[in-house]
């Protein structure tokens, strides 16, 4: 492992089991390396409520090590926070940490909307992760880490991180080859997020552009959107790379793939920071990861499970993933296709025998099969084994509308409430409920609930505008009283 030093009077906490670099915000570990630098980013690694990491991740940890980085920078979205409880979301952030050692190099990450949305999560990611945001050099090269979900500020920056991001491009825009920034929330999405990344304030989106410019930003590296998207716009390259083993966003064919981002930085380190700026070449390119288990999925969707035993056999023989619970409970619903259900079931129960949150990974499976019975016995499997999981309760409630039990799926929407106040999900499925079944008051009371917990985005929109409400504007960027 390369050395680390950190700038004087700063602290600096090196983690050998996790991969993890920390330093209090504010302050870079500088990590001196070659003149040929090679660097990987990735993000939206996140299971699916507390199961294991994704098949795709874990594949991802392995491609990434032959890769030999000198780092590795994740935009967001570490674990799927919302609904978990403290102990649940350790648990899942030490679960990310082990499989993330396998990188074999310092993990730098931002937090993501489901790491970060409340007082309570952001300081879960402060003790598990690191700090909220940073700057570190590495073999000339400058990554600025900004947060985009301060709890009650989200989708901009506060004003604290306005003043030190633009004293961070200022030291770093003529001692460093390059500057590159990594966030969550993408300046210019191109997918399902838009009106809930920072164009959601677009003129905090475009005062942080604008610094961009003034200090020589070329590349911009986010996440969010499921898939892979590039974006080039104001003298400014964008990259969504959020492929990293959460569920897709997209197509194949627009960007909707696992994958994570190799760049290589070639050229001479300025010799002193008046010296004039010499020629420095950045190679960037995705690569792709397979994912077998959606490939079968897939088959088994358009009637093809025979295509799906050959994958998942394949799979099991060449890789160390064999025993991968997603793995087992793909081969499960493959039986189940060809009509041996009994051999499926008991398939899918061993491993949510052993693995009890798995069941809301083979429930949402078999949801997007379109069989919702089944799926509503899974889910109560899993129930059973976790009682206080209120993710559970919410895709039972999913099932149980599908199969048209909507008195149980409003009952497991509130069960799902109760376990979890700071969960805003059960709350606005309670409101497009309410409003389908023409009950304004259940709805309205539904909205307010839910706009206690998420006062903003999109859905607090709609929320808001039921109760003849509007979303509050922040004040200008840049200035006092832009926090949460």
């Amino acid at each position: 492992m390369m050395g680390v030093k950190a700038i004087p009077g700063k602290l600096l906490l090196f983690v050998a089991v996790s991969a993890f670099v920390s330093a209090c915000a504010g302050g870079q570990p500088v990590v001196q390396g070659p003149p040929v630098a090679t660097f990987v980013l990735l993000g939206d690694t996140r299971p699916v409520g507390t199961g294991v990491q994704p098949y795709a991740f874990q594949e991802l940890v392995d491609m990434v090590a032959r890769e030999k980085p000198l780092a590795v920078f994740h935009t967001g979205d570490i674990i799927d926070g919302y609904g978990l409880d403290k102990q649940d979301s350790i648990a899942s952030y030490k679960e990310f940490k082990r499989v993330a050692s396998g990188f074999g190099v310092p993990v730098y990450a931002v937090p993501g909307d489901h790491d970060v949305f409340d007082v309570i999560s952001e300081d879960l990611f402060k003790t598990q992760v690191g700090p909220l945001y940073r700057s570190v050099e590495i073999s000339g090269c400058a990554f600025i880490l900004l947060n985009t979900e301060t709890p009650g500020a989200p989708m901009r920056l506060d004003s604290e991180q306005y003043k030190w991001l633009e004293t961070e491009l200022k030291k770093f825009h003529q001692t460093t080859r390059q500057i590159f920034i990594v966030m969550h929330r993408p300046l210019w999405p191109v997918d399902g997020q838009k009106g809930n990344s920072l164009d959601a304030y677009r003129n905090h989106r475009d005062y942080l552009v604008g610094l961009f410019k003034k200090y020589g930003v070329r590349f911009v590296f986010t996440g969010h959107e499921h898939l892979y998207a590039k974006v080039e716009k104001d003298g400014i390259t964008q990259f969504i790379t959020g492929g990293g083993g959460a569920p897709l966003d997209a197509e194949e064919s627009e960007g909707g793939y696992n994958h994570f981002i190799v760049v290589t930085v070639t050229g001479p380190f300025p010799e002193t920071p008046d010296s004039p700026a010499r020629p420095v070449e950045v190679k960037i390119h995705p690569v792709r990861v397979s994912d077998p288990v959606s490939v079968a999925l897939e088959n088994i969707h358009n009637g093809e499970p025979v295509l799906s035993f050959d994958i998942i056999k394949r799979a099991r023989g060449m890789n160390r993933l064999q025993n991968h619970p997603d793995v087992k409970i793909v081969l499960g619903i493959t039986h189940m296709a060809i009509g041996e259900m009994a051999t499926g079931r008991d398939m899918i129960g061993e491993v949510i025998s052993r693995r009890p949150g798995s069941a809301l990974t083979a429930g949402n499976m078999l949801m997007y099969m379109g069989w919702p019975r089944e799926a509503a016995t899974v889910f109560m499997a899993g129930i059973k084994k976790k009682p206080r999981d209120p993710l559970l309760y919410e895709g039972m409630a999913e099932a149980w509308f599908k199969l048209g039990n909507r008195p149980n799926a409003v009952k497991a929407l509130i069960s799902a409430a109760k376990i979890n106040r700071r969960y805003a999900n059960p709350y606005y499925r309670l409101m497009n409920f309410y409003l389908k079944d023409e009950k304004p008051d259940k709805a309205k009371k539904a909205a307010a609930n839910f706009v206690k917990i998420r006062p903003f985005g999109r859905r607090a929109s709609k929320a808001l505008k039921l109760l003849n409400r509007k979303l509050p504007r922040p004040p200008p960027p840049g200035t006092a009283g832009n926090g949460r």
